[in-house]
């Protein structure tokens, strides 16, 4: 993949490396790129990044989900939990069409906020 390696974060996991606690192949393995460095609080610019990110290395993406023993591709953002009765989160369309036209799924990880933080709106 010709990505800078600042964009390749870590990677996790080898389903051909015996796992040392319990003695058995892995089941999983993987690894994480980096598509924003927008806070948890940021989901704009998190889902901007991400748009530009799968516009500039579509091409090194789109083999991903069908290499042999992958089992998932997903996008995780990380979002800051509201202060609110109601938290909904929206992504546009154009970024389902290319995370979906590369087979890459979404996720949200819903963080606590963090202690002094607040991130709701007009707040």
């Amino acid at each position: 993949m010709q990505m800078q390696k600042s964009v390749l974060d870590t990677s996790w996991g080898d389903r051909l490396k015996l796992d040392e606690h319990r003695g058995r192949r892995m089941e999983w393995s993987g690894f994480f790129l980096v598509t924003s460095e927008a806070e948890f609080d940021d989901l704009d610019g998190q889902i901007d990044d991400t748009i530009a990110f799968l516009k500039r290395y579509a091409a090194e993406l789109a083999p991903l989900a069908d290499f042999p023993g992958v089992d998932v591709c997903e996008l995780d953002f990380g979002i800051e939990d509201r202060d609110v009765a109601h938290q909904a989160d929206a992504f546009p369309a154009e970024l389902l069409r290319l995370a979906g036209n590369l087979n890459i799924g979404l996720v949200v990880s819903r963080y606590p906020q963090l202690e002094g933080s607040c991130s709701t709106p007009g707040q």
